[in-house]
């Protein structure tokens, strides 16, 4: 079992990104990360009934998920579109 100073040394390690996924990321979270907001935006409006708080976990939801397609993103289709799908599963299933 690690200990908790160990557990947070890696949590803290620094993620290199490409070029690629750096323009990417700068792109998604300019203007207090506003093309996440719209995506996560567009897929809760159909919720109804949602505090600001859960629209808060909502929006760290879409950042871990962000992160993850980030890392493992491929080019092979539309980023938007992969990381609107990726979200929309994920929230759904929260």
């Amino acid at each position: 079992m690690k200990h908790q100073a160990e557990q947070k040394n890696e949590q803290k390690k620094k993620i290199e990104l490409t070029p690629e996924q750096q323009k990417i990321t700068d792109e998604y979270y300019e203007n207090n990360a506003s093309k996440i907001r719209q995506i996560v935006d567009k897929i809760t409006s159909t919720f109804g009934g949602i505090s600001d708080k859960d629209m808060d976990d909502f929006y760290s939801i879409a950042n871990e998920v962000f992160l993850n397609i980030i890392l493992t993103y491929d080019h092979t289709r539309d980023f938007r579109g992969y990381l609107y799908s990726c979200v929309s599963n994920k929230l759904k299933t929260e």
